[in-house]
């Protein structure tokens, strides 16, 4: 009799936690920080870098964003094409995404800067 009652309940339990998990998984963002990308071999690939602006370090050229993204263990040089938040500035939090390059740059196509507490891609967060 236990085993009935238990085998349901464990099964329920069990599809539950998965599908917790699971949805939870789609909507949770994870970026890597300079310190990480340092000596990494992820050349070519679509990721996500997250630092501060490191100040001096804001230049524009042509149709470019140019900065460099720092943590207290690395630094990793930023060209971005897009439209620049109205609130990015140097010294502040952001989160690039794009392609590593074998320059070992990376090249963006998504900036969203914090604002607050918060991360904005357009300065309305």
């Amino acid at each position: 009799m236990k085993v009935r009652l238990v085998l349901p309940l464990l099964l329920t339990a069990g599809a539950l936690g998965w599908i917790l998990i699971r949805g939870l998984g789609g909507s949770l963002t994870y970026y890597l920080t300079p310190g990480q990308i340092s000596g990494r071999t992820e050349v070519g690939t679509q990721i996500r870098i997250g630092g501060q602006v490191q100040p001096g370090s804001v230049r524009h050229r042509d149709e470019q964003l140019l900065f460099v993204l720092q943590d207290d263990s690395g630094t990793v040089p930023v060209i971005f094409k897009g439209s620049v938040p109205a609130i990015f500035r140097s010294g502040q939090g952001a989160i690039v995404e794009g392609v590593y390059g074998r320059d070992h740059v990376m090249h963006a196509d998504t900036l969203v800067v914090q604002h607050g507490n918060r991360y904005a891609p357009d300065g309305r967060g």
